[in-house]
């Protein structure tokens, strides 16, 4: 007979339903697919917190909104001097594992400006951003938001050789500038380098005052701010899919 380890999970077969299955499949699935990327690129893999709970026979995906959102805080704190009360997180979806909170009342101009104070910068348009972006799927005009992106440092590779037009078509929810600014800022501020080294991030939810479609990439050590046709479509050129 095999002897039974003192750490482990014995599940009656009574227990096991289709549903005890399909639950644990999705957590199986997920733990398979981030070890794979920890091989291929260890800064992104499981995170020892994530192991110490699979040692313990605990679901490493439930994500603590509370850890999340103090982060935020503190975050907002220290660049902008905003306090924000409460946020409605959304449901996560497998992969879309970073969250980005925007909060009432910050504007696309305020985020360059604090961009600009940690690294340098370019935008196409001379005046205030705020004019020159007048569409937007989302603004925190009236409270705080929040929405999960995959946590990548180039854009959605799903979504390459895709237009603006075609993922409005598609009803696919893509980033708006504000929230692509303050990915960047954050992402600088946690590791200090950028994202988009090779891609462009294409801001589906945003646009320009004649309908073009912003854009934000890092190119010749600075974060360029730029725009495309709505029908501009290219291998670099991808869109960051939204949770909202």
């Amino acid at each position: 007979m095999t002897k039974i380890q003192k750490n482990m999970v014995v599940v009656p077969v009574s227990n096991v339903t289709p549903e005890w299955l399909e639950k644990r499949r999705g957590v199986f699935g997920e733990l398979e697919r981030q070890l794979i990327q920890g091989i291929n690129n260890p800064s992104k893999g499981l995170t020892l917190e994530q192991l110490q709970l699979v040692a313990e026979h605990k679901n490493p995906f439930v994500v603590d909104n509370g850890i999340l959102l103090a982060d935020w805080r503190t975050f907002y704190r220290d660049e902008f001097g905003i306090k924000f009360g409460e946020v409605k997180v959304p449901e996560i979806r497998p992969g879309f594992d970073r969250l980005l909170v925007i909060a009432k009342g910050l504007t696309i101009q305020r985020a360059y400006d604090k961009c600009v104070e940690h690294f340098s910068c370019w935008k196409w348009a001379d005046g205030d951003l705020d004019k020159a972006v007048p569409t937007n799927d989302r603004m925190p005009d009236n409270s705080s938001y929040a929405v999960y992106v995959h946590d990548r440092v180039e854009a959605d590779e799903e979504h390459k050789n895709k237009s603006a037009e075609t993922i409005w078509q598609a009803k696919i929810f893509g980033i708006t500038l504000l929230e692509r600014l303050l990915f960047e800022l954050k992402y600088f501020r946690e590791t200090g380098r950028h994202l988009d080294i090779q891609c462009i991030t294409l801001c589906s939810g945003s646009r320009y005052t004649d309908g073009g479609v912003l854009s934000v990439s890092f190119d010749d050590g600075e974060v360029h701010v730029y725009w495309y046709f709505p029908g501009h479509a290219f291998d670099a050129l991808r869109v960051r899919e939204v949770v909202s």
